[in-house]
C-alpha cells in the first residue's frame, strides 16, 4: 500500500479489519499475519523504495 502526504503506524496497518459476522466476530490483519516494515517505511518524511526497486 503506497500513500503520499499521510503517515502510519504499525498498528494502523495490524487495526485493518478483514472480515466481520453477524455475530460481531472480527478478524484482523493482526490476527492472521505479521505486519512489518520490510523495504519500505510508514513515515512519509523519509522516503523509501522497496528492497527490490531497480531505482538507483
Amino acid at each position: 500500500m503506497r500513500t503520499l502526504g499521510q503517515s502510519y503506524d504499525q498498528q494502523d496497518f495490524e487495526e485493518i479489519v478483514l472480515l466481520s459476522s453477524s455475530d460481531g466476530t472480527v478478524v484482523r490483519l493482526r490476527d492472521v499475519a505479521d505486519v512489518r516494515a520490510v523495504g519500505c517505511c510508514f513515515r512519509p518524511e523519509k522516503v523509501c523504495e522497496p528492497e527490490n526497486s531497480t531505482a538507483a
